[in-house]
């Protein structure tokens, strides 16, 4: 179980009061955080001017059992992560209305380089197939991936990351014990076992409601350095995420699409007010000036079966890695553009040895 200070469980508590954002600032600007629960009631009557607020918080703050908390929180491995603490997310801090803390499930990935891959949850395979392209460009560019975990082209970003052997972040609009959809209940758990996290604003208990959303795609927006949009309508959640990060003064990137898909009205309408219209993740990272970072060790199996061939097919290569189709593929351009593999016809060879 998780050791939870009585800072951590002061944040569970302000995430927890039915407040708003702009009543937990005045509250917290007033009443030091570490000092929430602790502090005596003639204090706080004293601290706070409004003398409703101030009864609201002594009545809520009995009724808060400490030991239930630690109890919950520890049961869900749940990392509480206050503004201040030095692992906040440091682009995420620099938003106007950063969350006060964030409860994490996993570990953060330490990246420099982080970009959001937003779309549509009813994607097209044209959707599909773009944004597997994007992403394995970009981990191979040592990126981490953002995006929400909902179904389309969020759990396909995710899936595609893990599949590259890159961290990913998913940030949820629930609390961590009601993770949205079900149906990515396992990815969610592939997302942590692979090093990276699901992340949230919500306390536990919270379910995800549709006005949650908008409000958690500021924190898709805010972690990143760019949001990538792939497909969307034209009113849709991916357009306001779009808009949260410019808002940021944070790159917007489109991936146009066919001008007859209702999809194609996000991205169409994004690069009409001047967001970058890109084809691929070196586009992105072309336009931050990253250079590839991808290492080779990660795919020792599939270098040493081309090194031992004197060239290889394709189908003999998905027999022997057990790599999807569309994976191995995708492996293999990349290997070709930094000049690891060469063709010759329908056959893969092995032009200079790995890089350890």
């Amino acid at each position: 179980m998780l050791p939870y200070t009585e800072e951590d469980l002061s944040s569970i508590f302000l995430a927890e009061l039915p407040l708003s954002y702009a009543k937990k600032k005045v509250l917290i600007s007033r009443i030091p955080l570490k000092k929430l629960l602790s502090l005596k009631r003639q204090s706080i009557l004293s601290s706070i001017c409004e003398k409703d607020t101030a009864t609201f918080l002594i009545q809520e703050r009995e009724k808060f059992d400490t030991k239930r908390k630690t109890d919950q929180y520890g049961k869900h491995e749940v990392r509480v992560i206050r503004l201040l603490d030095k692992a906040y997310p440091k682009l995420l801090k620099e938003i106007p209305d950063p969350p006060f803390c964030l409860f994490i499930k996993g570990d953060i990935p330490f990246q420099e380089r982080c970009i959001s891959v937003v779309g549509s949850r009813k994607m097209t395979p044209y959707g599909k197939e773009m944004t597997q392209r994007l992403v394995c460009d970009l981990v191979s560019f040592d990126v981490c991936i953002i995006s929400g975990l909902a179904l389309g082209i969020d759990g396909v970003a995710h899936t595609e990351t893990l599949n590259q052997e890159g961290k990913t972040i998913a940030v949820i609009a629930s609390g961590l014990d009601h993770i949205s959809p079900t149906t990515h209940l396992t990815l969610a758990q592939e997302i942590v076992r692979h090093g990276g996290c699901i992340m949230t604003e919500r306390p536990l208990g919270v379910q995800p409601t549709p006005e949650s959303f908008p409000v958690r795609n500021r924190i898709i927006a805010g972690l990143s350095q760019g949001v990538v949009v792939v497909e969307g309508e034209r009113k849709s959640g991916t357009q306001i995420t779009a808009g949260w990060a410019a808002s940021y003064g944070r790159d917007v990137f489109a991936i146009p699409g066919p001008v007859t898909s209702p999809l194609s009205e996000a991205p169409h309408l994004l690069i009409k007010d001047g967001a970058k219209l890109i084809e691929n993740g070196i586009d992105v990272a072309e336009e931050f000036g990253w250079e590839r970072t991808h290492t080779f060790h990660k795919d020792s199996t599939l270098l040493s079966i081309l090194a031992e061939r004197n060239g290889i097919q394709f189908n003999e290569i998905a027999k022997a890695t057990g790599l999807p189709e569309d994976v191995l593929a995708q492996k293999l351009t990349l290997f070709e553009l930094e000049g690891i593999i060469s063709r010759k016809g329908n056959l893969f060879i092995a032009t200079k040895k790995r890089k350890e």
